[in-house]
């Protein structure tokens, strides 16, 4: 009798450890299966990128072999503005080119000096303007505005490619001396 009682236990005993053994993989399987014991989460992550504008050409070196008597062909450069900006922050940009000192904007040997309102600019063939407009950007009346857009959520990112052509203005400059005139032009971008 004892016998079969040790029997019995040892039957029931491992008929125990087999369904814990088949029972593993399956409780294995359901963890991976993403049983309800199992936490998640979604996470959302927000990239903010800062509003940038930039312009292919900062600083303009300008020289001018001036005759009264004739009239000299324009300087032309290319000047790209690429922005990037936020439109729920940024209203409007402008690129504005100047003249730090509007008084002697170019200069030659022996202290002659032309004034910027005598210097005319022009963007992508249109009228020529004179560098005597006061803007946000440079020094007052010593500036022409380039280019100035507001912005919108269709527009908030964009670029433009103009041709800037700068020349004197020989019938204001009848009386001065013939000479080599030189000076350097700046090119600002700004977003508002």
């Amino acid at each position: 009798m004892m016998l079969r009682n040790r029997f019995a236990r040892c039957a029931v005993h491992s008929a125990v450890c087999t369904v814990i053994l088949l029972a593993i993989p399956n409780a294995h399987a359901q963890w991976n299966k993403g049983s309800s014991l199992s936490a998640s989460a979604t996470v959302r992550m927000v990239a903010v990128l800062p509003s940038s504008i930039t312009v292919s050409v900062r600083q303009v070196p300008l020289s001018f072999d001036f005759d009264p008597e004739a009239v000299a062909a324009p300087l032309s450069f290319p000047v790209t503005t690429i922005w990037n900006v936020n439109p729920n922050e940024v209203r409007e940009f402008e690129v504005v080119a100047y003249f730090a000192n509007p008084a002697q904007a170019l200069t030659a040997p022996g202290a002659k000096t032309i004034a910027s309102r005598y210097v005319l600019g022009s963007v992508n063939g249109n009228t020529y303007a004179r560098f005597d407009q006061t803007n946000r950007i440079g020094p007052a009346s010593g500036s022409l505005r380039l280019l100035g857009a507001g912005i919108s959520h269709q527009n908030a990112r964009g670029s433009v490619d103009q041709l800037l052509q700068v020349k004197l203005d020989n019938t204001e400059l009848a009386g001065f001396p013939a000479a080599h005139y030189s000076g350097v032009l700046q090119i600002e971008a700004r977003y508002y």
